[in-house]
C-alpha cells in the first residue's frame, strides 16, 4: 500500500550526484543508449572511422575510438558537466539544430552511470589529454600518447545502481541492440568507416562507401536486387532512400527505418507516408520493407521533443507525408512497369478459337471470326470498327417492370469497362477480334480460361497465369481514379425509384453531412428520416443488381472513418468495426474524407464489388474487351488490396515439373 505523509514534510533540494543519477536515467537506458549518444557526438565532431568494443553486451564494458577533430584540452573536465556543449548557444539555436546533440547531458549522464575514461586530442597538440569519472568526481588531467580523435570508455554499467541494472536483458539482447543501431546508422552515414568488436571477436569491418546504394550492397548483397532507389525533391523538402518491392512485404518488415535530417527516428508521419506508398501494393496485414531519408528546413523540425532524441515534431505533417507518399511511388512504379511489364511496347493480339473450345493468338496474324448462330455475332468489316469504348458495347440498364431506362449523357464516359457489360454479355459468343493492345508488355497468345478463375497466355515462351478478378478489378480502380480526377466525379445513373437503405439513428446525420463526398463517387444520397437513407442515383458503371451492396460498403467506411460511438446494435455498425483496420492501415484515422487516402480506398471497394468475380466464365469477346481496358491502365501488377495480378512461370519451370530437364 502506498504510503501517505501524516504531516508536511520539509521541502529540500536534492544533492547533485542524486539529480545527476535522475537525468542519466532520462537519457541512458542500456549499453544502446551509450552507442548512441556517443556515435553521434562522433558524427558531429567529423570523424571518418569509429570503432566500437563491447564486452557482455556493453555491461561490462563499451569502449568508442573515434578519428573526429577532439576536445581542447582546456575543455576536457568541461565536457563532463551537464549542460556544457559546444553546439547550442542561444535560445534560438534550438528552433535550426543542425547537429546531434545540443543538450550538453550526454557526457554527464554516462559518467553517472558508470566509470568512464575519457582520453582526446585535437590535431595541433603532440599528445592526447585523458580524465576519469566515477559518480560526478574527476580525477586530475592527464597527458598520454594517442592518435587525433576521441576515445570514450565506460565500465561496469549501472554498479551504483542495482535495481537499475537487474533490469538489462541478456547479453545477446543488448548486443542486439547496440548492432542494429550501427547497421541503421550505418545506412545514413556510408562515408563513416564502421568497425563493431564484441567480447573480443570482431562482428564487422565496414569501410567508407560512397554512397547508400553502396553500402546497403555491402550489408544486404543478396536483398540488394529486391530494393529501389528514390529522391524526390521539392523546395528545401527531399526524400530519399530505398523502397522495398512489394513481395518484400512481410508482417514484421525485415528492414523498416526512417531519419530526419540524418537523425533515426520513430515518426508516425513518415511512416504513414511509406504506408500509403504502398496502398494497394501489398496485403493488408503485411508491411513493406523500406529505409526513407527525409531531409527538410531545420526550422521546420523539432527535435527537442523527446528525451532520448528518437521523436520530433513537424511543422507540417500532413505535407510532408504526402510528399513522402508522391516520392516513393514514383520510383515504385518505373520499377515495376519495367522490371514486370516489359517496356509496354505496342504489339497486336488476334485471338482465333481452336478445335477444343481454348482459342489461340497469332500476333501480327489476320482476324478470324468464330461460327455462331446468334444473329449479332456477325462479323463486322474493317471500314465498320470504331474505336472500343465501354459505352460502345454497354447495353441500357433494366428498370422496374422491365423498361429499359434511356441511355444518359454520362453513359458515354470513358471511365470504366464495368461489371454490367459483363453480366449482360456473359452469354454471348465471340463477335470479331481486332487488333488490340495488351497489359503485360510482350506478345500473348491466350490459351483459355482455368477453373473459371484465371486467364492463361504464352508469352515469349512463359506460362502466364492470371487472376481475372484481381485483373479487372486494377482496370476498374484506374479508371474510377482517373474519372475522378479529370471530373471530380463519377459519371451517375438516375433512378426511377429510390433506394431506401435502413441505417442507425447515429448514422443519420453523417450521412447528410458527407452527402458531397457521396456525390463524387456517383451516389446521390438524402436522409428521408431519422433512421432512413434514400439513394437516388448510382455510379453508372455499376449494374443496377449491385448498386445497393456497394453503396452499403462504401457506407460501412465512411462509418468507420468518423469513429461513431458503438452504443447501437445494428448490422451497418458492426461492419463499420471490421473494417476499421483498412484505415489503420492508410494511416487515414482522424482524416477528412477528402483525403486521398481515403478516395483510394473508397473507390478500391466499388472496384472490387463491380469487377468479374472468380467462377464467372468468359468467352474470348470478353477477354478482348479486358485486354483493351487494359492498355491505359497504370498498371501496378497488383490489384488495389495488394493481391497479385498474375504470375509468370518459365518455361523451364514446367520442364522441372515433368522431369524433362
Amino acid at each position: 500500500m502506498k504510503e501517505t505523509l501524516s504531516e508536511p514534510s520539509g521541502i529540500r533540494r536534492l544533492p547533485s550526484h542524486v539529480v545527476d543519477l535522475i537525468k542519466a536515467g532520462e537519457v541512458i537506458e542500456r549499453p544502446g543508449s551509450i552507442v548512441k549518444e556517443l556515435f553521434e557526438n562522433a558524427v558531429d565532431a567529423g570523424a571518418t572511422e569509429v570503432t566500437v568494443e563491447l564486452l557482455d553486451g556493453g555491461r561490462a564494458l563499451v569502449r568508442i575510438v573515434d578519428n573526429g577533430c577532439g576536445i581542447r584540452p582546456e575543455e576536457i573536465s568541461l565536457a563532463l558537466e551537464r549542460h556544457a556543449t559546444s553546439k547550442l548557444t542561444l535560445p534560438e539555436d534550438l528552433l535550426e539544430m543542425t547537429t546531434f546533440g545540443f543538450r550538453g547531458e550526454a557526457l554527464a549522464s554516462i559518467a553517472a552511470v558508470g566509470r568512464l575514461t575519457l582520453r582526446s586530442r585535437v590535431a595541433n597538440e603532440a599528445l592526447a589529454r585523458e580524465v576519469d569519472a566515477e559518480s560526478g568526481v574527476l580525477s586530475e588531467l592527464r597527458s598520454v600518447a594517442a592518435p587525433v580523435g576521441t576515445s570514450i570508455t565506460l565500465k561496469d554499467l549501472f554498479s551504483s545502481l542495482p535495481a537499475r541494472r537487474k533490469f538489462l536483458k541478456s547479453t545477446a539482447t543488448e548486443f542486439s541492440h547496440v548492432q542494429d543501431y550501427l547497421l541503421a546508422m550505418a545506412l545514413a552515414y556510408p562515408r563513416v568507416g564502421l568497425r563493431l568488436v564484441h567480447n573480443g571477436r570482431e562482428v564487422f569491418r565496414l569501410p567508407a562507401a560512397p554512397d547508400l546504394s553502396t553500402r546497403f550492397a555491402a550489408l544486404h548483397k543478396d536483398e540488394a536486387a529486391a530494393f529501389v532507389p528514390f529522391r524526390y525533391e521539392r523546395g528545401s523538402f527531399r526524400v530519399e532512400g530505398l523502397a522495398g518491392l512489394p513481395e518484400t512485404a512481410r508482417p514484421l518488415p525485415r528492414l523498416f527505418l526512417t531519419f530526419v535530417n540524418g537523425r533515426l527516428v520513430k515518426d508516425k508521419v513518415v511512416r504513414g507516408g511509406v504506408l500509403a506508398a504502398y496502398g494497394g501494393l501489398v496485403l493488408k496485414g503485411l508491411l513493406p520493407s523500406a529505409v526513407v531519408f527525409v531531409t527538410m528546413d531545420p526550422a521546420r523540425v523539432d527535435v527537442n521533443a523527446h528525451p532520448a532524441k528518437t521523436e520530433v515534431r513537424l511543422e507540417d505533417p500532413l505535407v510532408v507525408e504526402d510528399l513522402v507518399t508522391v516520392g516513393i511511388q514514383e520510383a515504385l512504379k518505373k520499377r515495376i512497369s519495367s522490371s514486370m511489364l516489359g517496356a509496354r511496347s505496342t504489339f497486336e493480339t488476334h485471338v482465333t478459337p481452336t478445335r477444343s473450345g481454348a482459342t489461340s493468338v497469332s500476333p501480327g496474324a489476320a482476324p478470324r471470326f468464330a461460327k455462331t448462330d446468334e444473329p449479332h455475332s456477325a462479323p463486322r468489316t474493317a471500314s465498320a470498327r470504331v474505336p472500343f469504348s465501354a459505352s460502345a458495347f454497354a447495353p441500357s440498364l433494366e428498370r422496374d417492370g422491365g423498361a429499359p431506362a434511356p441511355r444518359l449523357e454520362t453513359d458515354r464516359s470513358p471511365a470504366v469497362f464495368a461489371s454490367r457489360l459483363l453480366e449482360t454479355e456473359a452469354r454471348a459468343q465471340p463477335k470479331e477480334f481486332t487488333a488490340v493492345r495488351g497489359a503485360f508488355g510482350t506478345d500473348c497468345h491466350y490459351l483459355g480460361q482455368y477453373a473459371n478463375c484465371y486467364l492463361m497466355f504464352q508469352s515469349d515462351g512463359d506460362l502466364l497465369i492470371v487472376d481475372q478478378h484481381a485483373f479487372h478489378e486494377r482496370v476498374l480502380y484506374e479508371d474510377l481514379s482517373r474519372a475522378a480526377t479529370e471530373a471530380g466525379t463519377l459519371p451517375r445513373q438516375e433512378m426511377l425509384s429510390p433506394l431506401l437503405v435502413p441505417v442507425p439513428r447515429s448514422v443519420v446525420g453523417l450521412v447528410a453531412e458527407a452527402a458531397p463526398a457521396f456525390l463524387k463517387l456517383g451516389f446521390s444520397v438524402e436522409a428521408l428520416d431519422s433512421t432512413q437513407i434514400a439513394v437516388h442515383a448510382y455510379p453508372a458503371f455499376l449494374p443496377v443488381s449491385r448498386a445497393a451492396q456497394v453503396f452499403e460498403e462504401v457506407l460501412a467506411r465512411v462509418v468507420a472513418l468518423s469513429d461513431l460511438p458503438g452504443a447501437e446494435v445494428h448490422p451497418l455498425l458492426l461492419r463499420a468495426s471490421s473494417v476499421r483496420g483498412e484505415f489503420a492501415s492508410l494511416g487515414a484515422h482522424e482524416r477528412s474524407l477528402e483525403a486521398a487516402s481515403v478516395f483510394h480506398l473508397l473507390h478500391s471497394t466499388m472496384a472490387c464489388h463491380a469487377a468479374v468475380r472468380a467462377g464467372d466464365p468468359l468467352n474470348e469477346e470478353l477477354v478482348r474487351r479486358l485486354l483493351l481496358r487494359s492498355q491505359d491502365v497504370d498498371f501496378f501488377a497488383h490489384c488495389p488490396h495488394g493481391r497479385p495480378v498474375y504470375r509468370r512461370l518459365k518455361e523451364k519451370e514446367v520442364a522441372e515439373w515433368f522431369l524433362r530437364i
